[in-house]
């Protein structure tokens, strides 16, 4: 059972790869799934055994950005701009001592605390879809604003990071470069005119088969045919231009051929 546009229904999630310049997919697959977290490595996989290579750069809504997305992007060594979920850090003037106001020290493992104490690294845990580290100060009652930052009488403040939070500040920082952002500004224009073609031309708006096989057997035939098409259309499109060049040296030729004739009195 899924959110749509239509209310609460019986639906599957379809995502699709897309090349940039042909708007050819690459690559689809149909999930039992609502949210998109932990699809893109298995369709970037399959992009690569479609065409036997790997994307310059993948363009992806925050949908998909997660902690295991972002661990395989790294460890497959692939660019990608992926907007990431959640606010930036930013000075919170109301809430100085904030979670989001301690800095990871990724290489001495410490986060440092709006006072400059190091808080070491405790222990390490699954929440909800993520993994965080946990890290405790100590010494903290002897700090001037113990009461402000602990405010609940513990013996010290303890802090949770995401082990994917140096991710996703670069993935930021990828995004707001002018490249990014002139990249990322291209997502839509890539595939929603895919899903626009699929739905409104095609006329593919539901799944007529059973179970997830049929649904995933279906949208493959459909983006076949989408695919099928921009083809045609690019050998009529090659076909009309070669007809015109064809045209523009027949012309060419006859015009060197003819000479002008001039006429004496």
């Amino acid at each position: 059972m899924m959110k749509t546009a239509d209310g609460v229904r019986p639906a599957y999630n379809v995502q699709a790869a897309v090349d940039s310049e042909s708007q050819v997919v690459v690559a689809a697959n149909v999930t039992e799934f609502e949210v998109d977290h932990g699809q893109l490595a298995a369709l970037l996989e399959e992009v690569r055994d479609n065409t036997g290579l790997s994307p310059g750069v993948v363009l992806a809504d925050s949908g998909y950005c997660d902690e295991e997305t972002l661990r395989a992007l790294a460890e497959a060594n692939q660019a990608a701009l992926i907007p990431p979920s959640g606010q930036p850090r930013c000075r919170n003037k109301e809430r100085p001592f904030s979670s989001d106001e301690f800095v990871l020290d990724q290489k001495k493992d410490v986060v440092i605390c709006p006072m400059g104490k190091e808080l070491q690294f405790r222990d390490e845990s699954r929440r909800g879809s993520g993994t965080y580290r946990r890290y405790a100060g100590v010494g903290c009652k002897r700090c001037q604003c113990y009461g402000e930052c602990v405010p609940d009488g513990r013996a010290s403040r303890r802090v949770s990071i995401s082990v994917v939070a140096e991710q996703r500040r670069a993935m930021r920082d990828r995004i707001a470069s002018e490249e990014g952002k002139m990249l990322s500004g291209l997502r839509k224009q890539i595939v929603e005119p895919v899903f626009g073609q699929v739905k409104n031309n095609i006329g593919f708006n539901r799944f007529l088969l059973r179970g997830l096989a049929g649904a995933k057997a279906e949208c493959a035939l459909v983006m076949t045919g989408h695919n099928l098409m921009k083809w045609v259309r690019s050998r009529q499109s090659a076909t009309f231009s070669l007809f015109l060049k064809s045209i523009r040296s027949l012309m060419s030729a006859v015009r060197d051929q003819t000479q002008p004739v001039s006429a004496s009195a």
